[in-house]
């Protein structure tokens, strides 16, 4: 298989009627590269899309966020993967030029990601999340401390949109198949920057992000973020320490 300069890859999970409109938008921004654009179809019912030039894997059963990508890599041909999540758009005209700022030094570039409003996505990025730093956003918020900045360096960036080199990201051992859903990017991030690498969030580039598109119950869309929070603390500090969040959290969410 010949070598693309991009893979698009793209995890569809109840996100049907806003796939079309992803794909369409990749289209119009990417032909100065070459591509491909490669979707893992997580829902039961099988996918099968309007553009045939786009390859479908159809797991047929929602394998997770994590794993779905894993699968995704494992068959792409790009130098540089971009991951997307169904639900972006509205990419601006040089979008895929973002491929250039990857190099020795920043191994994960993302864009400001917008809501619908164009405004900063909240917690699109953060610094390096620790108890502290869980324990610090619950009390003050979110806070952009890249505003309008061009070039920005961040803990962890969303798992919506990033790209990263297909030869980093396989060296590292790709997305960590225990986080379901949630915190699999966090945890991507910090790997990243433990192998001597930078994750970047540039405002040059940006992208809008319709949001919780996939998943409706909010009470299980908070189950696995919290599972996924403990399983994040456990694997970089200590058991002990997940388990002190978890008895914070109750303390103070009830």
């Amino acid at each position: 298989m010949a070598k693309k300069q991009i893979s698009f890859l793209i995890v569809n999970y109840n996100s049907k009627n806003v796939l079309e409109r992803c794909l369409s938008d990749i289209k119009k921004i990417s032909k100065k590269y070459s591509y491909e654009i490669i979707v893992a179809n997580n829902d039961k019912e099988k996918l099968i899309l309007r553009d045939k030039s786009v390859k479908v894997i159809n797991n047929r059963d929602n394998l997770g966020f994590g794993k779905a990508n894993n699968i995704l890599a494992n068959v792409a041909s790009g130098e540089v993967f971009v991951f997307l999540n169904p639900d972006t758009h509205s990419f601006n005209e040089n979008f895929c030029d973002i491929i250039n700022l990857l190099n020795k030094d920043d191994g994960i570039v993302a864009p400001s990601i917008l809501n619908n409003k164009g405004k900063v996505e909240k917690w699109s990025y953060g610094e390096t999340v620790s108890l502290l730093t869980i324990i610090k956003n619950n009390i003050f918020g979110f806070r952009d401390f890249c505003y309008l900045r061009e070039k920005c360096s961040v803990g962890w960036v969303s798992g919506a949109v990033f790209c990263i080199k297909a030869k980093l990201f396989n060296e590292i051992g790709g997305f960590d198949e225990n986080f379901f859903l949630y915190y699999e990017d966090v945890d991507l991030c910090r790997r990243v920057k433990k192998a001597g690498f930078k994750i970047i969030k540039t405002a040059k580039f940006k992208v809008r992000h319709v949001g919780g598109s996939s998943m409706s119950k909010k009470s299980l869309q908070k189950k696995y973020y919290y599972s996924s929070q403990y399983l994040y603390i456990k694997k970089h500090y200590s058991k002990l320490s997940a388990i002190f969040l978890k008895i914070i959290r109750k303390l103070t969410h009830n």
